[in-house]
């Protein structure tokens, strides 16, 4: 159990690493709670009314470790095992909270990006990429020192302050996406 939920953590905090989008400050939307996602998709905006830097929402990237890890709990059978695995949570899910904590991407109009991610050790990286907008979603293309073609993710616009990543466990059917909200920072 401890390899698989390590496991699954692992690729998250990778994936939202390689993708270059980082957390900021939760902050939470009039009415909404981080957990709740808009119910429409935005289709009138442009590649200028999203332009600017954008960053995971920090407390809602925790919370969506956390049920992550806790739906991955809930299937071990021995009691005392479980409570052994709910201990190792915040050990578990802190890095991938930390890495997100120190990136952030700036989308600029001309459908370029720039992403400014920390490593393990504390060092910031930046690497390039392009960003498309097309009937209210944005395809992301961030290229990395593991691949020079990119790393190719999906956001739904929610308005011009936020969007909705999806981030899946190699299309693994019994591990469903997990959604992460982005913010656009002032």
């Amino acid at each position: 159990m401890n390899g698989k939920l390590r496991r699954k953590v692992s690729v998250l905090a990778g994936v939202m690493v390689a993708v270059g989008l980082g957390a900021c400050a939760g902050q939470e939307r009039a009415g909404q709670t981080p957990r709740q996602a808009a119910p429409e998709t935005r289709t009138d905006l442009t590649m200028n009314d999203l332009a600017g830097e954008w960053a995971f929402d920090a407390a809602e990237a925790e919370a969506a470790l956390i049920e992550m890890a806790e739906a991955t709990i809930a299937e071990i059978d021995d009691p005392a095992q479980r409570r052994e695995a709910r201990a190792l949570i915040p050990n578990m899910t802190q890095p991938a909270v930390d890495a997100l904590t120190g990136t952030r991407v700036t989308l600029h109009p001309d459908g370029t990006l720039l992403s400014t991610s920390v490593d393990d050790q504390g060092r910031r990286e930046e690497s390039d990429g392009t960003w498309t907008l097309d009937a209210g979603i944005v395809v992301f293309s961030v290229r990395t020192p593991e691949r020079f073609d990119g790393e190719v993710s999906a956001a739904r616009v929610i308005d011009t302050e936020t969007m909705e990543l999806s981030v899946g466990d190699s299309g693994d059917p019994n591990n469903p996406p997990m959604t992460l909200l982005l913010r656009k920072r002032s």
